[in-house]
């Protein structure tokens, strides 16, 4: 009966002699047991507190810029602030409105239909525009705005001018925006970036 327990006994004490030489607390080498991952993973002198402020992402948008100004500052902004992401946004100008004789074929006929506009008692300055070389218009007026156009076009009806039409003449985009994102310490970064760039204005994006 004593030597049973004696050798349980021997036995525990095997076991727990090979947990702690597994789980490498005897100072083993060996790769891939815990202790070893651990200090593999942990780097003191790479570890550095940053406070929630840092972590925190921002957005800003420079406006006022030409498109191709905008263009040129894309790539300076990219090349100095590589930690923020730059987004280039054209913005179109507002289209315009133009009361107009469009398709005539040539210019003899253009003017010949001017002699009938005339006519009619139309004495406004009257523009000839070739869109294409075998296509010439009559163009009345150039509104911004959409009911202008068409009351002018109405006074022309009501002179016996069937022919005239509403063309809608879409803007070149001219103007341009740089969205700017990243962390909350490129905040202070941004004034000497936009240094030296006239008439550009700095605003929170309206969507974060």
């Amino acid at each position: 009966m004593a030597a049973l327990r004696l050798a349980c006994l021997l036995l525990v004490l095997a076991n727990l002699l090979f947990f702690v030489w597994s789980q490498g607390y005897l100072g083993s080498t060996t790769s891939g047991r815990e202790p070893l991952r651990l200090s593999a993973q942990l780097v003191p002198e790479k570890l550095r507190l940053v406070a929630p402020e840092q972590l925190r992402e921002i957005c800003r948008l420079a406006s006022g810029l030409r498109t191709d100004q905008g263009e040129h500052l894309l790539a300076d902004w990219k090349a100095r602030l590589p930690e923020a992401i730059f987004k280039l946004v054209t913005l179109e100008g507002a289209p315009m409105y133009q009361v107009a004789i469009p398709g005539l074929p040539s210019r003899a006929v253009a003017e010949s239909k001017l002699a009938e506009v005339r006519a009619l008692g139309v004495r406004s300055e009257v523009s000839f525009v070739s869109p294409s070389p075998d296509q010439v218009a009559l163009i009345f007026a150039t509104f911004r705005n959409e009911a202008g156009a068409r009351e002018y076009l109405t006074g022309l009806e009501r002179r016996g001018i069937r022919s005239a039409r509403l063309l809608l003449q879409h803007s070149i985009a001219t103007e341009a925006q740089i969205e700017i994102r990243g962390p909350a310490a490129l905040q202070d970064r941004l004034p000497d970036l936009l240094a030296g760039v006239s008439d550009l204005t700095l605003t929170e994006c309206a969507t974060p």
